[in-house]
């Protein structure tokens, strides 16, 4: 694997040949900018870490790692079985929240409904970037998908195509998203907005909203600030969640409030005074 580094892009940069920088939608600008012009916390903070970001790789040398775990060059037959074999994760379990019925191997995700242990995935991504490796041991078969731009087509969907085709089918055509975009608002109206809003159900989980010039941030309970682009004078979205923010004052004219819709749900909130 000759082209396969661990690269801190900010604190240790370089000139790498053929370099796919990744690409997010800004809604501010209603365009693609590179995530590290962002210089947001996140990039900052893992910037060096080695592991769940900075490994760059191609194609090529992911596929020479893929044939290698057919072997024993990397680990022994013993760690493959736990790798391989299903089981239920304990603790804290996001990925099955966010994936029901979908078993888990050792670092591996199981396809529901195939014979178990024979075909395996993984996702993740990061600004721009999101991959998604499928592994089929019984066909030998692996599909690698890198992208580096966000916002453009499931990757799910885009492997689903990929395995109906090799499989003689017809192939789904992904769903091409539509990117959100925002419009001016002068800041003399986003300020009025700012304060700590209440959330009226449970009044122990609160939304404080940020005015900072012609921007506005939310940030929710004890979840990261995010910043939220309008799409009307009343309606912000978020670019981060499929989630967007809608102000309004109560009867009275004065009390400002605000419902947040996200996963289904419309949560509202009024303003602390």
């Amino acid at each position: 694997m000759l082209h396969t580094e661990v690269y801190s892009r900010l604190t240790a940069p370089k000139k790498i040949l053929n370099y796919a920088s990744d690409e997010v939608w800004d809604a501010a600008i209603n365009g693609y900018v590179k995530t590290d012009d962002l210089k947001s916390d996140m990039t900052n903070y893992l910037d060096g870490v080695n592991g769940p970001y900075g490994i760059s790789s191609t194609i090529n040398d992911l596929f020479k790692w893929d044939q290698a775990l057919y072997t024993e060059k990397l680990v022994s037959k013993e760690t493959f079985k736990a790798a391989f074999t299903p089981t239920k994760l304990v603790g804290s379990d996001k990925f099955a929240e966010m994936m029901p019925g979908c078993p888990f191997g050792f670092g591996w995700m199981m396809s529901p409904g195939e014979v178990m242990g024979e075909e395996m995935f993984h996702t993740g991504g990061f600004g721009g970037y999101v991959n998604l490796m499928l592994r089929n041991t019984r066909l030998k078969r692996t599909i690698i998908l890198l992208t580096n731009y966000s916002n453009k087509a499931s990757v799910f969907q885009l492997m689903a195509g990929a395995v109906q085709l090799l499989d003689g089918k017809q192939p789904e055509i992904p769903v091409k998203v539509v990117i959100k975009k925002s419009i001016p608002i002068a800041a003399g109206k986003l300020k009025p907005l700012a304060g700590e809003y209440v959330v009226d159900q449970t009044p122990a989980l609160k939304m404080k909203i940020r005015a900072d010039g012609n921007h506005l941030y939310a940030r929710y309970h004890t979840q990261a600030e995010f910043q939220i682009y309008p799409e009307a004078e009343d309606s912000f979205f978020y670019t981060v969640v499929p989630a967007r923010i809608k102000f309004s004052l109560d009867k009275d004219g004065k009390t400002k409030k605000l419902v947040l819709f996200q996963n289904g749900a419309e949560i509202g909130m009024t303003q602390k005074l």
